[in-house]
């Protein structure tokens, strides 16, 4: 399959796989690329409005797919990420933006649920079996709640994920990095939806050690990203696409 020059493949995304190959990529200089993602991270959100995560993200993703091309690993390369500072920048502002479009009425619903929940509670019996009722009723809006939210980052996750390695490597501008992410990752759904599920799971072991245990989980994770990419997106001359 094709977008204009830019060539990518359907269901090679074998998500096990990715995983492995991602650590296999990283546990000669483990150190290096912890220094890499870890600062890469942290800088990115220290600014406001996410105007250092685009270039910081593209850095990362330099890093790695430079060593995938066998280059040395080398902390320094994360800055190259500044060369992409105006195409990773529009890139998180419009991530930013369909967040908040999905998530305000996710919120809302929330808001709505709860005091409907209240409001019946109020102008109905009390008692124990009223406040268990209550109680329930909470339970489940926030068990909703969570899913919504779960499958709103899932699904921002799933488009956006090959938009840096893509403004990288085929230097192509914002809105044509995304909707070529969302193109690959579409083709390779049932994979990346499997990739990411994993990927979280994860996560959420190295957050219940302490937090900081997610930073030592980063570079395995962004490194397994970056073969999934290569598998959609097979290594071909860059285009020169002007930002």
């Amino acid at each position: 399959m094709a977008d204009g020059e830019v060539q990518f493949r359907s269901g090679v995304i074998k998500p096990v796989e990715c995983l492995k190959a991602g650590w296999e990529l990283v546990k000669t200089d483990y150190w290096v690329f912890f220094g890499i993602t870890a600062v890469g991270i942290f800088l990115g959100s220290a600014a406001p409005f996410g105007i250092l995560m685009g270039p910081m993200l593209c850095g990362i993703y330099y890093c790695f797919l430079h060593t995938m091309d066998g280059d040395s690993s080398k902390f320094e390369n994360l800055f190259k990420g500044f060369d992409y500072f105006l195409p990773g920048f529009i890139v998180v502002l419009i991530q930013i933006a369909v967040m908040l479009v999905l998530m305000i009425p996710i919120y809302i619903f929330m808001a709505i649920g709860m005091f409907s929940v209240i409001s019946v509670a109020a102008a109905g019996q009390k008692g124990p079996g009223a406040g268990v009722a209550v109680g329930s009723s909470m339970i489940l809006i926030y068990i909703v709640f969570f899913l919504l939210i779960m499958a709103v980052t899932t699904l921002l996750h799933l488009c956006f994920l090959f938009t840096f390695p893509l403004i990288v490597e085929r230097k192509l501008k914002a809105v044509d990095s995304i909707k070529l992410s969302i193109k690959g990752a579409k083709a390779n759904l049932g994979g990346m939806i499997i990739l990411l599920i994993l990927s979280g799971l994860l996560l959420l072991i190295g957050v219940i050690f302490c937090y900081v245990g997610a930073f030592f989980v980063l570079p395995a994770l962004f490194a397994s990203f970056a073969h999934a990419y290569r598998q959609v997106f097979p290594k071909i001359e860059a285009v020169e696409v002007s930002e």
